[in-house]
């Protein structure tokens, strides 16, 4: 996935690209430094009408998980230029990238499946979460 190719995209492309992207990255098959490096760049927002930006920005916050310490930190803050044109229009800037549900509390349209979406975000996370905590119980008991 070359960073040139995804910025030439018409936006709703970039946002489908982007929504394949995580599910190839869930999977194992993409580095997130990949998609990092292609989100964060600023090219990648350009000519993005609202609607879409903010299905980018949601879909963004809902698999932080997918991310470094560092990454989560700068996807989160008001310099990601992401953030800056998508997390406020919704009362959604940084302070509720914590996984407040405002967002889903607009108008009833094209909210069912992106709801949807964000909720199997958070399962999966929650479940990656959990797998993480037994391993790391695992291994210091066995290391005892």
């Amino acid at each position: 996935t070359d960073r040139a190719t995804v910025v030439a995209m018409k936006a709703e492309h970039r946002l489908k690209w982007l929504s394949k992207a995580i599910q190839k990255c869930q999977e194992g098959k993409l580095a997130n430094n990949v998609i990092y490096d292609i989100v964060t760049n600023k090219g990648f927002t350009h000519d993005v009408g609202e609607k879409t930006g903010v299905k980018m920005f949601r879909a963004v916050r809902a698999n932080l998980s997918l991310f470094s310490q560092k990454q989560q930190r700068f996807l989160q803050d008001s310099d990601c230029r992401l953030v800056q044109l998508f997390g406020a229009k919704r009362g959604g800037g940084v302070a509720a990238l914590d996984g407040a549900p405002e967002a889903d509390a607009r108008s009833p349209e094209g909210s069912g499946s992106a709801g949807a979406e964000e909720m199997m975000a958070r399962v999966r996370q929650f479940a990656r979460q959990k797998e993480q905590e037994r391993a790391v119980a695992a291994s210091s008991s066995s290391g005892a």
